[in-house]
């Protein structure tokens, strides 16, 4: 597992989140092995990394685990077989961090399991009775986060994600793309910040590539998710797309997102004259009422194209704009109506 430059603190919800969102996803056995050997590291317990291979033999082989849906609804008892048959003496705290992480539970959401009370049990029978209520407890109580994962993936469930097959890179489209493919994503996103970073991006488009990433930046919660959605919103755009804006090797979504629409904006006054020319400089005059919305709609699409450039100003579209819906000016007058500032 690769954490970069994540403190320790994030590596740990790294770690505690690792199932769940693989939730649906098959298990390798060096995948498993990996995170037990991380988990030891992060939480100082070397035990759990000494014994990582004998730990994912016996869940894997034994129990039969291999999605990640299987290791988050796992039982404590699970891993303390797992160590009593791969004798791999684990310390009663590292039985617990190792379910606790694998269930995905945060430390003050774990619970023991109750005592058993003195009603004239035996040992051997106050140990099943405590198994029996250990069992009891951790199927019928899932944590917080657990449960947030299972609605990320149903609430993601029908929604397709949009794919940007063009070969020709627009601003319309980029911004289309994103938010679409954000809005596609927003459930599967909560609480990670991913769908917050893309709006503020979208907002402050005007402001330069590195700023729009601080930006975002800013936003994000979750380091982990914007590295692991970065593969898949690169699957989403074309080859030829993906080639013009220099994205193809990006490791954050963020990072790919903001250079995607630095570079639909980013036209040279060759690329832009003719739409500069009739947006601002010579528009169209809508002649009728019937065809208005199709007529300022296409004027739009246009305008989008350049208003992130340095050729135009907000005074000169604005002028274009009058000019284009100048024959339904004296109809406001009439109405009394007088035009907005």
């Amino acid at each position: 597992m690769e954490f970069g430059s994540q403190t320790i603190a994030e590596q740990k919800n790294t770690l505690r989140t690792w199932f769940a969102r693989y939730f649906d996803d098959g298990m390798t056995k060096e995948d498993v092995e990996n995170w037990f050997d991380t988990l030891g590291a992060c939480t100082g317990k070397g035990e759990i990394s000494v014994n990582k291979e004998k730990l994912t033999a016996y869940l894997m082989q034994t129990k039969g685990f291999s999605t990640g849906e299987d290791f988050v609804l796992s039982l404590s008892t699970d891993i303390e077989e797992a160590d009593a048959f791969m004798k791999c003496d684990l310390t009663p705290a590292a039985v617990r961090t190792i379910h606790r992480y694998m269930a995905s539970r945060a430390e003050d959401e774990y619970a023991e399991a109750p005592a058993a009370t003195s009603t004239g049990l035996n040992a051997v029978d106050q140990s099943t009775a405590v198994g029996s209520a250990a069992n009891t407890a951790a199927s019928a109580m899932m944590s917080d986060s657990a449960a947030k994962a299972l609605m990320k993936i149903a609430g993601s469930v029908n929604k397709k994600v949009p794919e940007m097959g063009e070969k020709y890179l627009t601003v319309c489209g980029a911004k289309k793309h994103a938010r679409d493919y954000a809005k596609a994503k927003e459930n599967e996103w909560a609480d990670t910040g991913l769908f917050e970073a893309v709006v503020e991006m979208l907002y402050y488009m005007h402001e330069s590539c590195d700023e729009l990433i601080k930006r975002a930046d800013d936003e994000v919660k979750d380091k982990a998710a914007d590295a692991a959605e970065c593969a898949d919103f690169l699957g989403s755009l074309s080859d030829e797309i993906r080639s013009h804006a220099k994205i193809n090797r990006e490791k954050s979504m963020v990072s790919a997102i903001a250079k995607l629409l630095k570079k639909s904006s980013g036209k040279s006054h060759e690329e832009c004259r003719v739409d500069i020319h009739e947006v601002t400089e010579k528009p169209w005059v809508v002649g009728s009422g019937y065809h208005i919305r199709e007529d300022f709609e296409l004027w739009a699409k246009q305008m989008t194209e350049i208003r992130y450039t340095p050729y135009t100003t907000i005074e000169s579209i604005q002028e274009g704009m009058v000019h284009m819906l100048q024959k339904f000016q004296p109809r406001r007058k009439r109405s009394g109506r007088q035009p907005r500032k």
